[in-house]
């Protein structure tokens, strides 16, 4: 009998458990639990003497080298004017309410003029986010090209008379059924808006992980201009203990590093269209004990990273190394404890290299607005595109390596890049300055494609290395390429 591979079997069981199965809508994105929370409410947008119709987009001086997608929900009001504009590339209103029929049955306040115009100033897109997280709505829209072809002359018009510059695509609970058919939709989508708009854009929102096999990644990458993948909710508001929103690494098998690798196998490497959306908040959950990954007592909370970091300040801010240094907060209630989990900084700063090291075409931000008026995210967004981190140069012949983060703290990340027919075999080892072997990965293997592995800062018997510098070590016939590391503890 025929083995299914684990990474379904893995799939599987983590279905199961979740309670997620093929004829369940899965559990609600962090995206629609705002949105449904905000729903029926309305909220100031214009800027009084800034409400004009839009002006036209303004080319940057100097263009930024990667994408910067910063989604501002439409319950954010007018928090777009503290928004540092040199730091994006677009920003994507969120969003318009679809029906199963094509209608826009609720645009929230689009266009914002005064907005369009102040981005536009400053050399930055604005796109609108199209909104539809019903499944059953979903099938009904995309098996009819009546419902699909209504949408997009809608889409189209809309962003057409706002004078903005695309639309963004954000269908949750998108049923396998429906797998052929999105394509279809938006290779469609794409033809009609870059015809009647020269230069714009047309992106989707992409899960992290696809449970129920309804995109086709390769396809969809083909038929747009960038896949939003949503980085985040690996623990979400129903999740059944506690523990990061977006762990770099660890914490089971689904995390970026695997979700990132699983887009570039399936997109057969198309990184300049993958964009990393990354959370600007959290999570608070009531759990069973004080430790991480404890059990989970009722539904989370969101928290705006504003609210967390607060939060974190005044209770003493926790780090967990394992996922990336990522920021929590505990305190005790009578019989139970509160836990929040969210992302600094910091462990957003480890986040953009990694983006860069696996020179995917940019990052995304849920949501602007959410750092309320504290500085340093948009701090740490300003490294990420003044930082170049080495990429294996794929030009030389032979292997080539790079390594993320450098200094590391538990666990580095190992970038390993064979030429097209490479025909030799492989070596790859991390040793101590005194030359001992400290973790082996390949010993003369022949490594027929490019990929990543990782050190856990451990030696060969399980033990937890000491801080100090590291070499990881590379050899094929043709040469030996050294990387010098640092493990701080």
């Amino acid at each position: 009998m025929k083995r299914l591979p684990q990474s379904v079997v893995t799939a599987a069981v983590i279905m199961l458990l979740t309670g997620f199965t093929a004829g369940q809508q899965q559990a609600p994105s962090i995206h629609q639990i705002e949105h449904a929370a905000h729903q029926g409410q309305r909220y100031q947008e214009e800027v009084p003497g800034l409400s004009r119709q839009a002006v036209p987009l303004t080319p940057r001086d100097t263009a930024l080298a990667r994408e910067v997608f910063g989604f501002h929900p439409y319950w954010m009001g007018i928090a777009w004017q503290k928004y540092r504009l040199s730091l994006l590339t677009t920003i994507a209103y969120f969003g318009a309410d679809i029906s199963a029929t094509g209608e826009i049955v609720d645009a929230h306040n689009w266009p914002v003029n005064s907005l369009i115009t102040a981005a536009h100033s400053a050399g930055v897109r604005v796109v609108l986010t199209a909104i539809l997280f019903n499944s059953s709505d979903i099938s009904t829209l995309l098996e009819s090209s009546i419902n699909r072809n209504r949408l997009i002359q809608h889409l189209t018009t809309s962003v057409e008379n706002a004078g903005a510059d695309g639309v963004n695509i954000d269908f949750e609970g998108v049923p396998g059924s429906q797998r052929t058919n999105l394509v279809t939709f938006l290779r469609d989508l794409s033809d009609v808006f870059h015809a009647r708009i020269p230069d714009s854009r047309v992106t989707i929102d992409v899960p992290a992980v696809d449970w129920h096999s309804a995109f086709d990644y390769q396809a969809v990458a083909e038929a747009c201009d960038g896949l939003m993948i949503m980085g985040y909710d690996y623990h979400w508001s129903q999740a059944p203990t506690t523990g990061p929103v977006a762990p770099l690494t660890g914490w089971g098998t689904f995390n970026l590093t695997w979700t990132v690798n699983d887009y570039l196998e399936k997109t057969e490497g198309a990184r300049d269209k993958l964009i990393l959306g990354l959370p600007y908040y959290g999570y608070q959950w009531t759990a069973d004990s004080k430790e991480p990954g404890a059990s989970v007592i009722g539904t989370g909370e969101p928290k705006t990273y504003a609210q967390a970091e607060g939060l974190a300040e005044s209770l003493g801010k926790l780090r967990s190394d394992q996922g990336g240094q990522i920021p929590w907060y505990r305190y005790a209630e009578t019989t139970t404890w509160q836990q929040g989990w969210y992302d600094d900084s910091l462990s957003l700063s480890l986040k953009y290299d990694f983006a860069n090291l696996m020179g995917l075409g940019g990052v995304g931000i849920w949501a602007l607005g959410y750092d309320g008026d504290r500085t340093e995210l948009w701090d740490a967004l300003g490294g990420y595109l003044e930082k170049e981190v080495p990429l294996p140069d794929t030009t030389a012949p032979g292997l080539r390596l790079a390594a993320y983060p450098n200094p590391f703290g538990g666990n580095i990340t190992i970038r390993y890049q064979v030429p097209d027919n490479f025909n030799s075999p492989v070596s790859l080892a991390v040793y101590n300055v005194r030359g001992q072997q400290m973790a082996v990965f390949f010993e003369d293997n022949y490594v027929l494609t490019s990929g990543v592995v990782r050190w856990n800062g451990r030696n060969p018997r399980g033990e937890q290395a000491a801080s100090g510098v590291y070499f990881i070590v590379g050899r094929d016939y043709f040469h030996t390429e050294t990387l010098k590391i640092t493990l701080l503890r």
